[in-house]
C-alpha cells in the first residue's frame, strides 16, 4: 500500500471511530423541544458528574431543579405542567454564564423503565422557553410513565466578547496626542 492509500485509510478509520462517539442523538429527541440532540444516561438518578462529556462538554453544574410533588432547588428554571407534559422556561442570563445548558429529564415510577432512568437534552442556542413530555415507559407493559423531576444544567463558560478592532486604533491615537503634547511643552519650556 502506498503512503497516500495508508494515510487515507488511517484518516477514515479515525473518522468512523469520531463520528460514533459523539453522535448526540437518541430515539427519543422529540420529548424536549426544541433541542440539539439527546443521550441516555444508565444511572440511577441524574447527577452533574454524569454528564461530564455529554455534548462535548467536560463538566456541568446543577443550575435549578423541579420536583414533582416535592420541593424545588435552585432558580433559573419554570416548570408547567404534569409528570407526562408541560411546559418549562429559563432565564436568559444564564447565557452568559454557560456555553451549554442541558435539560434533563429522570424517570419516575413505573420500573423497570426505557430509556434507564434519564435522557438529557441539550437545548438549542438562546432557547428560553419549550414543551417537554415523558419519554419513558414501563419495559414490561410498554405503559406510559412520568417523570420524576426535571434538572437544568450548565457546562462550559461562553466565549468572551471580542473587543471591538477600533479600540487599539483609538488606544494608538490617544498615545500619539500625548506624545505630540509633550513635544509641544517641551519647545514652549
Amino acid at each position: 500500500m502506498t503512503k497516500p492509500a495508508v494515510f487515507l485509510a488511517a484518516a477514515l478509520t479515525i473518522g468512523a471511530f469520531a463520528s460514533t462517539a459523539s453522535a448526540a442523538t437518541c430515539a427519543y429527541s422529540g420529548a424536549v423541544s426544541p433541542n440539539e440532540g439527546c443521550m441516555v444516561g444508565s444511572e440511577n438518578n441524574d447527577k452533574a458528574d454524569l454528564l461530564d462529556g455529554f455534548f462535548g462538554v467536560d463538566s456541568y453544574s446543577q443550575i435549578a431543579k423541579a420536583e414533582f410533588g416535592g420541593m424545588d432547588e435552585g432558580s433559573g428554571l419554570s416548570v408547567s405542567g404534569s409528570v407526562t407534559s408541560g411546559s418549562f422556561s429559563i432565564m436568559s442570563s444564564l447565557y452568559d454564564t454557560y456555553e451549554t445548558l442541558v435539560l434533563v429529564l429522570k424517570g419516575g415510577n413505573g420500573k423497570p423503565i426505557s430509556p434507564n432512568d434519564f435522557v438529557a437534552y441539550e437545548l438549542a442556542d438562546g432557547t428560553l422557553s419549550g414543551t417537554y413530555s415523558s419519554p419513558f415507559s414501563n419495559s414490561n407493559s410498554g405503559n406510559a410513565t412520568g417523570i420524576s423531576h426535571i434538572t437544568l444544567y450548565g457546562g462550559g463558560t461562553p466565549a468572551p466578547v471580542p473587543l471591538p478592532a477600533g479600540i487599539g486604533l483609538l488606544a494608538a491615537a490617544l498615545g500619539g496626542l500625548g506624545v505630540a503634547g509633550l513635544r509641544r511643552r517641551k519647545r514652549a519650556a
